[in-house]
């Protein structure tokens, strides 16, 4: 990927921050079930408990999140949720090196990093665009995707590894020093923000409500967010048993299973090299169109995994269908940015979170209530049927007409210029 924005010593610094930040949070993925099944034998119905605990505040707490964060400047809150996240994922380690740790304080760590992420995330897309103008907005994307991505292929390999040689709480700890890295990078980062004024926004009820109809009323972000909510409660439901499966039914040991779990990031990595590529010559609406309807059904050999062989089954799932992911996520994430309307930016992330962040705690429900009462591998089919059927909801509105999404909303016309 040619060097581009990372010439920009704002972007570089956010580059780098978020990048690092995303190692963490990947090792993270399999550090946080890794030490409730290996530290504290908890069983597949408790570790699937503490997924759905660490997305809950999406559900809870999204819409007014998103409203508060549109009042604010963005920066603050985000150094404010870096700082917490890190207390919070470096009590863990202190915890279990103290013989102290209990499946209750693991889940009060998922809720409160689970709220701290709601706010960061809601704050991002407005702050991003505050230093990056529209017409680099997809090359800034694609690379936050693909270092985004590169952390998935790395971080769950470097967390087994590191369960194996120093225990399974050490990820945790790389976790908690990465939010610090992120903090650090964004006080570098120089740009103006332009405060909001207190006359665009009434009640924080009806910040919400502009929010929700925004989302509802617009046919194209209305036809992403379903389709995003619907892929991330498949992709939850598999998350929650993953680990048991690999570990209990697979039989393979800690190592090898967060190096499979890493070959999405694989995937994503490669998608992420080839968005701007498949915007440019496919359209962003028909190229994300394409990529999640081929990759979608790859997750269905992704239940069929077997010992010797047959792991290749897992690979060659989370790969394709990794790479489908990350160009959707890229190309959906360049026209929202660009779209919707700066003013309402905090509000619409607020949102589309709770439809797609929010799906993701009751889908690690399900499949940890699936897992408990017909198996870990029942419980990967069901989440693997639910994700290659969500790709048809995007024939439910206008993209499946359209060569490229369409330009900025008409109320963002005339704000754009100073954007």
């Amino acid at each position: 990927m040619r060097l581009g924005l990372l010439r920009d010593r704002n972007f570089l610094s956010f580059w780098i921050g978020e990048s690092t930040s995303s190692i963490g949070s990947a090792m993270a993925v399999v550090s946080m079930p890794l030490t409730a099944v290996l530290v504290l034998h908890a069983s597949t119905l408790t570790v699937g408990l503490l997924q759905a605990t660490q997305w809950l505040p999406a559900l809870l707490i999204g819409l007014p999140a998103g409203a508060w964060v549109d009042r604010m400047r963005k920066r603050p809150v985000m150094l404010v949720c870096d700082g917490v996240a890190f207390v919070l994922f470096v009590s863990v380690p202190v915890a279990a090196w103290a013989g102290l740790l209990t499946i209750g304080q693991l889940l009060a760590v998922a809720f409160g990093a689970g709220c701290s992420q709601v706010f960061f995330s809601s704050a991002y897309s407005p702050f991003l665009r505050s230093f990056v103008a529209k017409e680099h907005r997809l090359e800034a994307n694609a690379k936050i995707e693909g270092s985004a991505w590169t952390a998935q292929l790395a971080g769950p390999g470097l967390a087994g590894v590191a369960a194996q040689l120093l225990g399974a709480v050490s990820g945790l700890l790389v976790n908690a020093l990465s939010f610090l890295v992120s903090a650090l990078c964004l006080t570098r980062i120089r740009a103006a923000e332009p405060s909001a004024s207190a006359a665009e926004h009434g009640s924080l009820r009806a910040d919400i409500g502009t929010g929700i109809r925004f989302l509802a009323r617009d046919p194209y972000l209305r036809v992403v967010a379903l389709y995003m909510g619907a892929g991330n409660f498949g992709d939850s439901m598999m998350s929650a048993v993953t680990i048991v499966f690999l570990v209990r039914v697979v039989g393979i040991s800690a190592g090898p299973a967060g190096s499979l779990v890493a070959v999405v990031g694989l995937g994503g990595l490669i998608g992420a090299l080839a968005a701007t590529w498949i915007g440019t010559h496919l359209g962003t609406a028909r190229g994300m169109l394409i990529c999640t309807v081929f990759a979608s059904p790859f997750m269905l050999l992704v239940p069929a995994t077997g010992r010797g062989p047959a792991l290749a089954l897992f690979a060659v799932g989370m790969l394709v269908y990794g790479a489908g992911v990350s160009v959707s996520n890229i190309l959906a994430g360049s026209f929202s940015q660009t779209y919707v309307p700066a003013r309402l930016l905090g509000r619409y992330s607020g949102a589309i979170n709770l439809v797609i962040r929010g799906s993701q705690p009751l889908g690690a429900l399900a499949g940890a209530v699936i897992g408990e009462a017909a198996g870990p591998r029942a419980g990967m089919w069901v989440a693997a049927a639910v994700i290659t059927a969500s790709a048809g909801v995007l024939f439910l509105g206008p993209l499946r007409h359209r060569h490229d999404f369409p330009a900025p909303h008409p109320a963002e016309v005339t704000t754009e210029a100073v954007a």
